[in-house]
């Protein structure tokens, strides 16, 4: 089982942690620094996201808008500080926003009223393969896969307005429904 938490007065230590199904052992601990804004709401906390995996590696996210690769043996992989390269992208209530992760893209979706987006993310590299804009308004929801009609997988990212469907190799969008 692999979780994460945060720790310290200002939510700035993250940690992955992974423990034995059978026994509830600790087996490994893996601690990180937070790059981005770390403010959340009382009842909520930076490592609200949860931790996804494609069976080889395991992507955590945080609400600071850091992302952790790390091995099924907690060795880290890559780290990227997306509020280093988005600086205007953080809530100061927090997101709980998961990713998501399909074939080798890493799916996150960080929205805001400043700089809100989704974005591929190459699972082996870290290295951002899109990105796109979104709304800007508070959003806490986490994309979601789903198969097509002609049966490959496309993601869903709702907001508060729409939601809309993305291949997950290029971002492009492949329709929309709008709410009113």
């Amino acid at each position: 089982v692999i979780v994460t938490c945060s720790d310290g007065i200002r939510q700035d230590r993250m940690f992955v942690l992974a423990f034995d199904t059978q026994t509830g052992k600790e087996l490994w601990r893996r601690q990180f620094w937070a790059t981005g804004r770390t403010l959340s709401h009382p009842d909520s906390a930076n490592a609200a996201p949860t931790p996804a995996s494609d069976g080889k590696r395991i992507y955590a996210f945080y609400s600071s808008n850091d992302l952790v690769c790390l091995d099924l043996d907690g060795n880290l992989q890559w780290y990227r500080g997306l509020a280093h390269d988005f600086p205007k992208a953080g809530n100061d209530v927090g997101m709980s926003s998961s990713p998501v992760v399909v074939r080798d893209t890493v799916i996150v979706q960080i929205e805001n009223y400043a700089d809100s987006f989704a974005a591929g993310i190459d699972a082996t590299t870290g290295e951002t393969r899109w990105r796109i804009d979104r709304p800007a308004t508070s959003n806490w929801c986490s994309p979601a896969v789903m198969r097509g009609a002609d049966g490959k997988e496309i993601v869903l990212l709702q907001s508060p307005s729409k939601l809309t469907a993305h291949d997950p190799t290029t971002g492009e969008q492949q329709w929309q429904f709008e709410t009113t």
